[in-house]
C-alpha cells in the first residue's frame, strides 16, 4: 500500500509508527508517562531510557516539540542521578529550542530545571539567575503551581547564600500558594524546606515541627523519596536538639533510603550529617569514615561548595588531636575549605570554617591570630542574625581569653549565655529546651567561676543571677505564661485536634497502668515489667511523649521570645525568713543567701562529700523496710545512727551559714544536684533537727519561688479530700475523715467513688486537694510518676489538669517529692507538674511513709491549718508533734513544703 492509506510501517526495533495522533505517537506519550512514573518511584537509570526511546520515536515523527518536553523529565532524571553536566547541557539545550519556537512557558520551566541543576553543583548565583527569569514567566502567564515552585527554589539558593530573612518570605509564600491550591506533596515539600531554613536559623523547635508535618504528608501519599529526604533533615535538627536516639534512627534510615534510591547528592549529605553526629557520641572511627565517604561523593558529582563543607569538617575532626603536626594539618585543611566557601557565596558555612580555624589557632597558641578569625565570624554571624553561631564564637573567645583576661571572658560569656537563650527558647517544647541544654550549661558555671573571683557584691549578684538563669528555667517559663499556653484557642484549631489526642493517649495510658498494676498490692517502678503490660504501657508513654512534644510545639510557635517579668536579680526575702540557693562550680559547693535586701556568699564543702553522706542516709532510710514495728524495737539504735548522718549533713551545708540564720524562723531551701531529696529539716545540730528551728519550705528556683508567693491566694475553705480504700492503707479512711473535718466545705470521695471522672468535675473549683492513695515513683522516666484512684492511675500531667486554680494539693503517700534531676537542675515529676500548673503550694513525701503515723501527721497539720498557720509552719508544727510519739525522722520528717509554703495572708504580714 502506499503511504498515508492507512497502512502500517514498523522502525525502532519493529514497534509500530504512523502519522501524528496515531499508535506511534501514542507509544512515545506512553514511553513518556512511563519514564515520569519512573522517576516519581525513584528508579532514575530505567526512567531515563523510557525518556530518551520516547524523545527518539517522537523526533522518528517529526514532532520536535513533544521530544523537547519529554526533555524536561529526562533532565530531571539526570539531577536526580548526579549527572549533573550532561543535565546542564540537555537543559540549556531544551531552553534554547523552546525560546527560538516563542514557547515562553516551556522555556521557563527549563529555566527552572536549570537553577535546581546548578545548585548541588554550587553554582548558586547561576542557580539565582535561572530562577528568577523563569519567575518573571511564571507570574506573567498566572502559572501559580509552577510559580510556587520557583518561590521554594529562590528560597533554597538564598538559605545557601545565608540570607535567611529574605530565604523565609519566598518560602511561606510557595506554601500558601500549594495550599491554595490543595497541592499537598507539594506543601510537604515546602515544608520541608521551611524546616531546613528554621535549621539554619537555630528555630529548631519550628524546624522540628515543619519536618515533622511534612514526613507524615509523604508517607501517607507513599512519596518514598520524600520521606527519606526529610530524614535526612531531621538528622540534623535531632543531632542539634541532643536527641541521640532519633538522630541514629534517621541517620540509618535517610542513609539507607538515599542508597536505595541511588541519590548521589542527598547521600553525600546524609553521609556528612552521620559523620558529624558520629563525632558527638564519640565514634570518631564512624565518623571519619562517613565524611570521607561524603566528600568522594561531592567530588564524583562536581559539587565544590559541599566538597569544601565536607573538607572543613575532615578538619574539624583532624583537630582533635594533640599532636601539633596533625594541628597544623587541621588548620590548612580548614582554611583551603573556608575559602572555597567563601568564594561560593556559601557565608553561614565559611563563617564557621572560620571558627573552628580560629579554634585550632587557639589549641596552638596563636591566640591574636585565633582572635582575629573570631572577628571575622562576628561580623558574618552578626550580618546573617545567626544565634546558633554567635553563641559558639562568643563561647569560644571567652574559653580563649579566661586564663588571661578574665574581664574580658565574663563579657563574652555573657553575651554566649544570651544567643544560647535564645535558641533555647525557640526550641519551643519543654524536652526539646531540656535536650537541646545538655551539653551546654558548663558555661554558666564558667561565668559564675569568673565572677566569684572577683568577690565585690555586683560580682555576687551578678554570680547569683547567672545561677538563677541556669536552674529549672522551663518550669518558670510555664508558670509565666500562665495555664493558657498549650490550651486551644477554637474547637476547630489544629491545636484543639492536638489536644485531643493528647489526652486520649493519657486515658489510655490510664487505663493499662490501672491493670498493670493491680497485679502488685503495694505496686512500685518494677510492677509494670512483671505485670505482662510493659509493651503496651512503653508505647503508649512514647507516644504520648511525642503527641506532648508536638501539642506545644504548635500552641507556643507564635509565643517565641526572652524570659520576661523574672523578678529582680536579687530578690528581698519575706520578713523572717533566709533564701539559701545552693550551686557547685566544679566540685566546690556555693550557697547564694538572701536576707531581707542583702545577697551573701559562701564557699561550703565538696559534692562529693555531699553525695558520700547521702549515700549513707539512704542506707539508714532503707532500713525501713524492715517494717515500722523493727524500727520501734530498736528506736535508739536506730535513731542514734540517722541521727549521725543528719548531722554530718548538717556540718556540711547548715553550719557554714549559722551567722546568716541567726533570729530567722523562716528557711527556704533552693537544692542543687544532689541535694535534691535531702531532708534539710531533720538535718541535726547535734542538739535539735532544723525543724525544731525553722519552718521549712523547698524551691526548684528563687525564680519559682517568687512566682509561687505572687499568685498565693487565702487558703479559702473548698477542700477535695480523696482516699482509696486498700489492704495495704487501713488508716486512710481514719485520715481521709480527720482531713475533711478541717475544712468548712469538703467533698469527700472513698472507695469506689474515688475515680478519675469524678475528681475532673471537681477541677477548678476547689482551693485544696488532698490525695490519700499509693503512689509510684518512676525513677526510670519520672514524668510517668503516678498516684492511684478507683478506676486508673494518675499522671503528672492528669495532677497538673486537676491542680489549677487550687491554692494547696497534698500527696499523702510514697515517695510523691521525689523527682528525677536533669539538665539545668530541672527536677521531673508529680511536683513539678502541679508547681507547672500554677498551683504554689505542694506537700509531698521524699521517702515511703507510714500509714498509721501519716494519718496523725496529716490530721495535726490540717487543723494547725485551719488555726491559721501557713503551709509550711503547720507542717513544722505537726512534725513536732508527732516525734514526741515517734522519735525517728522516718516516721515526723518524711513531708516537705514545696513552692511558696505560705498564703497571701502572712505574705502580706511578712
Amino acid at each position: 500500500m502506499a503511504p498515508g492509506s492507512g497502512a502500517t510501517r514498523t522502525t525502532r526495533g519493529g514497534w509500530p509508527t504512523s502519522g501524528r495522533g496515531g499508535a506511534a505517537e501514542g507509544y512515545a506519550r506512553a514511553l513518556r508517562a512511563q519514564g515520569h512514573a519512573l522517576r516519581f518511584l525513584g528508579m532514575f537509570e530505567t526512567a531515563i531510557v523510557q525518556y530518551e526511546d520516547a524523545e527518539a520515536r517522537f523526533r522518528d515523527l517529526g514532532l520536535e516539540h513533544e521530544a523537547a518536553r519529554t526533555q524536561i523529565g529526562h533532565v530531571t532524571g539526570l539531577r536526580l542521578l548526579g549527572r549533573y553536566r550532561e543535565a546542564v547541557e540537555l537543559a540549556q539545550q531544551t531552553r534554547a529550542y523552546f525560546r527560538d519556537r516563542g514557547d515562553e512557558l516551556q522555556a521557563a520551566k527549563q529555566a527552572n530545571n536549570l537553577g535546581t541543576i546548578y545548585r548541588p553543583m554550587g553554582r548558586l548565583t547561576a542557580a539565582l539567575t535561572a530562577y528568577r527569569e523563569a519567575r518573571t514567566v511564571f507570574r506573567r502567564l498566572g502559572e501559580r503551581a509552577d510559580l510556587g515552585d520557583v518561590e521554594l527554589n529562590i528560597g533554597n539558593v538564598l538559605v545557601e547564600l545565608g540570607r535567611y530573612e529574605q530565604a523565609i518570605k519566598q518560602l511561606r509564600q510557595a506554601e500558601r500558594l500549594y495550599r491554595s491550591l490543595d497541592l499537598d506533596t507539594r506543601v510537604a515539600l515546602a515544608l520541608l524546606n521551611i524546616g531546613v531554613l528554621s535549621h539554619k536559623r537555630g528555630d529548631y523547635g519550628r524546624a522540628l515541627e515543619a519536618l515533622t508535618e511534612s514526613r507524615r504528608t509523604y508517607e501517607a501519599r507513599g512519596v518514598e523519596q520524600g520521606v527519606t529526604t526529610v530524614d535526612r533533615h531531621l538528622l540534623l535538627t535531632y543531632t542539634a536538639l541532643n536527641l541521640r536516639e532519633e538522630s541514629q534512627a534517621a541517620a540509618d534510615r535517610a542513609i539507607g533510603g538515599l542508597r536505595a534510591l541511588e541519590m548521589p547528592f542527598e547521600l553525600g549529605e546524609a553521609l556528612l550529617a552521620a559523620g558529624a553526629l558520629a563525632e558527638v557520641v564519640g565514634e570518631r572511627d564512624l565518623a571519619r569514615e562517613r565524611t570521607d565517604e561524603a566528600r568522594q561523593v561531592f567530588v564524583r558529582t562536581g559539587n565544590r561548595v559541599w566538597e569544601a563543607t565536607a573538607r572543613l569538617q575532615q578538619a574539624r575532626l583532624l583537630a582533635a588531636a594533640t599532636d601539633p603536626g596533625e594541628l597544623r594539618l587541621a588548620l590548612r585543611e580548614c582554611q583551603v575549605a573556608t575559602r572555597r566557601l567563601h568564594a561560593a557565596g556559601a557565608l553561614d558555612q565559611a563563617a564557621f570554617g572560620r571558627l573552628v580555624e580560629g579554634k585550632v589557632l587557639g589549641r596552638l597558641d596563636a591566640a591574636q591570630a585565633a582572635l582575629a578569625c573570631f572577628r571575622q565570624v562576628l561580623d558574618a554571624a552578626t550580618a546573617l542574625g545567626a544565634d546558633h553561631l554567635l553563641y559558639q564564637v562568643h563561647a569560644a573567645i571567652a574559653e580563649l581569653l579566661e586564663p588571661t583576661a578574665p574581664e574580658s571572658a565574663v563579657a563574652s560569656y555573657r553575651l554566649a549565655i544570651d544567643h544560647l537563650e535564645a535558641l533555647r527558647a525557640r526550641a519551643l517544647a519543654d524536652d526539646l529546651k531540656l535536650s537541646f541544654l545538655a551539653d551546654k550549661t558548663d558555661l554558666y558555671e564558667r561565668i559564675v567561676g569568673l565572677l566569684m573571683q572577683r568577690g565585690s557584691a555586683l560580682a555576687v549578684a551578678e554570680a547569683f543571677e547567672f545561677v538563677e538563669r541556669s536552674k529549672s528555667r522551663t518550669l518558670l517559663e510555664e508558670l509565666l505564661a500562665g495555664d493558657g499556653q498549650t490550651r486551644p484557642n477554637t474547637d476547630g484549631s489544629r491545636v484543639a485536634t492536638l489536644a485531643r489526642r493528647v489526652r486520649d493517649i493519657r486515658t489510655r495510658l490510664n487505663s493499662a497502668y490501672h491493670v498493670a498494676y493491680e497485679t502488685d498490692q503495694t505496686p512500685s517502678s518494677a510492677t509494670v515489667g512483671q505485670s505482662g503490660q510493659a509493651e503496651l504501657v512503653a508505647r503508649l508513654e512514647q507516644e504520648f511523649g511525642r503527641a506532648t512534644r508536638e501539642l506545644q510545639l504548635a500552641a507556643r510557635a507564635e509565643r517565641v521570645g526572652p524570659l520576661a517579668d523574672a523578678g529582680p536579680a536579687v530578690p528581698t526575702a519575706p520578713a523572717g525568713t533566709a533564701i539559701v540557693e545552693f550551686y557547685a562550680v566544679g566540685e566546690t559547693l556555693l550557697a547564694f543567701v538572701v536576707v531581707g535586701g542583702e545577697l551573701r556568699l559562701r564557699r561550703l564543702g565538696t559534692l562529693g562529700d555531699v553525695r558520700r553522706l547521702t549515700d549513707r542516709l539512704g542506707f539508714q532510710l532503707g532500713k525501713a523496710a524492715f517494717g515500722a514495728e523493727y524500727l520501734r524495737a530498736n528506736l535508739e539504735t536506730e535513731r542514734r545512727g540517722i541521727d549521725r548522718c543528719l548531722h554530718a549533713l548538717w556540718e556540711e551545708v547548715v553550719a557554714p551559714l549559722e551567722a546568716d540564720l541567726v533570729g530567722l524562723d523562716r528557711l527556704v531551701v533552693v537544692p542543687h544536684g544532689p541535694l535534691h531529696g535531702l531532708p534539710f529539716h531533720a538535718f541535726h545540730d547535734g542538739e535539735r533537727y532544723l525543724a525544731e528551728r525553722f519552718s521549712v519550705t523547698y524551691a526548684p528556683s528563687v525564680g519559682v519561688y517568687q512566682r509561687c508567693l505572687t499568685v498565693a491566694r487565702p487558703l479559702g475553705g473548698r477542700a477535695l479530700v480523696v482516699g482509696v480504700d486498700d489492704p495495704g492503707l487501713p488508716w486512710v479512711r481514719e485520715e481521709v475523715e480527720t482531713v475533711a473535718r478541717a475544712w468548712p466545705e469538703a467533698t469527700v470521695l472513698t472507695g469506689p467513688r474515688a475515680t478519675i471522672k469524678a475528681l475532673r468535675r471537681q477541677a477548678g473549683t476547689i482551693d485544696a486537694l488532698h490525695l490519700a492513695t499509693h503512689a509510684v515513683f518512676r525513677a526510670d522516666n519520672p514524668t510517668f510518676s503516678s498516684v492511684k484512684l478507683a478506676d486508673a492511675w494518675l499522671t503528672v500531667a492528669d495532677l497538673a489538669e486537676l491542680a489549677r486554680g487550687a491554692q494547696m494539693v497534698t500527696l499523702s503517700a510514697c515517695e510523691t517529692g521525689l523527682g528525677g534531676l536533669t539538665v539545668g537542675d530541672e527536677v521531673l515529676g508529680l511536683t513539678r507538674g502541679i508547681l507547672g500548673a500554677g498551683c504554689p503550694t505542694v506537700v509531698a513525701s521524699l521517702w515511703p511513709v507510714s500509714d498509721e503515723t501519716t494519718a496523725l501527721l496529716m490530721g495535726r497539720f490540717y487543723q494547725e491549718l485551719q488555726n491559721g498557720a501557713e503551709p509550711s509552719t503547720a507542717l513544722r508544727s505537726a512534725m513536732v508533734a508527732l516525734r514526741a510519739q515517734h522519735d525517728h525522722p522516718y516516721f515526723w520528717a518524711p513531708f516537705v513544703v514545696m513552692g511558696s509554703g505560705q498564703t497571701a495572708d502572712e505574705r502580706s504580714d511578712g
